[in-house]
């Protein structure tokens, strides 16, 4: 059919409106979920902000428009980095995204009402708070900022992420891809994981907890 464009654009005053990731859901997949970061521009607090916009006609209005969600704004974060967040496909009126899985906690927020309302859910509880972050930490095991997510038929969240060996010295972070590999995977049964289980020196720990899918065999030879 006939293609329809609309243009969304930043909130009014602001420059940028950046790093979209986009669904659609409902019947004839009428309804269009998006997020975006307000870039290089300070935002309710925050130096960069992720915002929520949910249009019901293809974009030519937005009923949802620029929502920082609850568990992002600045009470949590100081600012959000691009594209740390991932959508899951639709289950009927369940959306759901995954947002973090870094130096800091794993996230899946989830709604059941097509986006009127979300529950957070703490997949990776990270030991260290970006609001208060500790100039100097020892190495210790968490996510690689990456992450993908998927609803099952009944809506319930599966999750799989990289892992990371990540410290830090003199307010700096590095990360040690050295030893650090591993696909680590969650579902909505399954306990908050820890820098315990994740580990920064074994996979035995994620292993014995069924939430190791993958890892590369050390070269021997």
């Amino acid at each position: 059919g006939e293609w329809i464009e609309s243009t969304l654009p930043p909130p009014a005053g602001y420059h940028s409106l950046v790093w979209h990731s986009m669904i659609t859901s409902g019947i004839n997949h009428e309804y269009i979920h998006l997020l975006a970061l307000v870039y290089d521009d300070p935002y309710l607090a925050q130096d960069d902000a992720l915002l929520y916009y949910r249009s019901s006609d293809g974009g030519e209005t937005w009923e949802i428009n620029g929502v920082v969600i609850d568990g992002l704004g600045a009470n949590y974060y100081p600012g959000i980095s691009s594209l740390k967040y991932s959508w899951a496909q639709p289950v009927g009126n369940t959306i759901a995204f995954t947002f973090g899985f870094d130096e800091f906690d794993g996230l899946v927020f989830k709604s059941i009402d097509n986006g009127d309302t979300w529950q957070k859910i703490v997949v990776y509880d990270s030991p260290f708070d970006p609001m208060n972050v500790p100039s100097d930490i020892e190495t210790y095991g968490c996510g690689d900022g990456t992450s993908a997510i998927a609803l099952d038929s009944q809506g319930k969240a599966h999750v799989a992420f990289g892992r990371m060996l990540r410290s830090r010295a003199s307010n700096t972070w590095y990360y040690s891809p050295l030893g650090s590999e591993g696909i680590i995977y969650w579902n909505e049964s399954m306990p908050p994981l820890d820098s315990a289980v994740v580990s920064s020196y074994t996979l035995e720990n994620l292993s014995a907890a069924g939430n190791l899918v993958g890892y590369i065999t050390p070269d021997t030879a």
